[in-house]
């Protein structure tokens, strides 16, 4: 989960504050030394609540979803496509025509800006302080997880230096 807990610290804007773990039924692929599924609950500074389901074994392939519910619209993820969006006046996406195209575009952007960030000589993505934020929110869901009551933990953080900010 440290890859959501990642992105979703950068889609909001925000600190994760509170984490907690679930553990539903579990499934009959798992590895016997994983709790599999899990679903990670998490709280952010501003009260918004992220739900991150992960299946380690899902048994039928490779599946990622992303959904942002807001006020007056969705936005998420289609099954192997492009981003949907869906609003008042439509609901509309791209279809790829290859598993490759779901995230081609965003990796050459990636490189694009890290290379232009390079030969400008400054700093692009990400940083030390996102990793160890994102860190910290993972020991705060594995004390969850240990404690297999689906208790809320606190994430503690280091006052943040001036020097990321």
């Amino acid at each position: 989960a440290i890859h959501e807990i990642d992105t979703c610290r950068w889609l909001t804007g925000e600190e994760i504050v509170n984490v907690r773990v679930d553990i539903p039924r579990s499934t009959s692929y798992k590895f016997e030394h994983l709790t599999d599924p899990i679903v990670v609950v998490m709280y952010t500074e501003s009260g918004i609540r992220i739900d991150d389901e992960v299946n380690v074994n899902i048994g039928y392939g490779y599946d990622i979803q992303c959904e942002a519910v807001m006020e007056q619209g969705t936005a998420y993820l289609g099954d192997q496509e492009k981003v949907y969006v869906r609003s008042s006046q439509e609901r509309a996406n791209a279809i790829c025509q290859s598993h490759i195209d779901r995230f081609h575009d965003a990796f050459n952007r990636e490189v694009q800006q890290w290379i232009n960030a390079a030969s400008e000589d400054r700093h692009t993505g990400s940083s030390s302080w996102d990793g160890y934020a994102a860190t910290c929110v993972v020991d705060a869901a594995l004390e969850s997880l240990e404690s297999r009551e689906s208790k809320l933990v606190s994430v503690e953080l280091i006052e943040q230096p001036e020097f990321y900010k």
